[in-house]
Parts: C-alpha cells; structure tokens; sequence
C-alpha cells in the first residue's frame, strides 16, 4: 500500500491529484472502497480515469468504489466529519479517506474566525481519531498543512505519487 493505515499523509497543496492518486492506488490493490470529502469541488473524475489507466486498474471497478462528498461550507464539513463513523459502518470495506483542501472552508468571510477555529480543531481532532480507530490509509491535500500537524512534529518529506509532482508532505 502507497499508505500507512492508521497514519494521516498531509500535503501541502489544495491540489486534488495527490488524493485521487493514492485513492486509485488503495482501491486498486485491495478491492476496498474509498471516500473523499472535497472542501472546493474540485476533484476531476477524468484525473481518476488517467491515473487507473496508469496503473492498469479497471476504471469502472475503481469508481463504482470511490465516494464523493463536497462541502461548501465549515458546517457541512463539520457534519461529513460527523458522519464517517456511521458510513464506516455502513460500508465496513471502506479503508479509505481523502480529504481536499479542507482548512479554507473554516476561514469563510462569513465565518468567525474564533468559531472556524473551534469548528476545525473539532473536525481534526474527530479525524484523527477516526483514522487511528478505524485503521484506515488517509491522506489530506491542504494548503494550511500546520492545522493537522501534531505538537511533536514529524518530519517533512518529498515524495512522488504516480507521476503527480512532488509535493511536501507530512504523516501525522
């Protein structure tokens, strides 16, 4: 697996391939499914086609597997979060979580910037513990990566994922 399960690989870019990329690939080699909550709609299907083609996996196998939930505000975020366990359990095969560009839905002018704060640490803290309990592979394409870094922090690494750039990135 591209992934530790249990472990959170954050990148610092809003850019969505680097999810899609590492979606493709949990979900090519275990046959689970996956989630990908999507902070600015973003996420291309035709970048997920291109990246199972890259890898040899059948492309309706891999999409009829992978969930896509948008948010377009903190609060809908805030209630995806709140709802994964409850799609875990629905779906016990899912062994996958993406989530893109999350932290500027909680910056939202219309937002105050003490309640975003409070509404994302929730969020974060709900993350973490969620991956850690469900032992999934999770990976996060944040401009804002310093909101999911924990107080002892890991090292930054580069690394390439298929052919996508490199990217920093950090395994919280």
């Amino acid at each position: 697996m591209p992934l530790k399960s249990g472990k959170i690989r954050v990148f610092a870019t809003s850019n969505y391939q680097p999810i899609s990329a590492l979606a493709v690939k949990v979900i090519g080699e275990s046959g689970a499914k996956g989630l990908i909550i999507d902070g600015t709609a973003r996420i291309n299907p035709y970048w997920i086609v291109r990246i199972c083609k890259e890898y040899g996996y059948d492309i309706d196998t891999v999409l009829k597997k992978i969930i896509i939930a948008r948010g377009f505000t903190a609060y809908q975020l805030k209630d995806m979060i709140a709802k994964i366990e409850g799609i875990i359990k629905n779906t016990p095969d899912l062994r996958f979580l993406g989530l893109i560009d999350f932290s500027s839905r909680f910056k939202d002018d219309d937002l105050e910037t003490e309640e975003g704060i409070w509404l994302r640490s929730k969020a974060v803290k709900k993350i973490q513990r969620i991956v850690k309990v469900y032992d999934l592979y999770a990976a996060i394409a944040d401009p804002n990566p310093e909101v999911f870094r924990k107080r002892s922090e890991d090292s930054m690494e580069t690394k390439m994922v298929g052919n996508i750039e490199k990217t920093t990135q950090q395994e919280i």
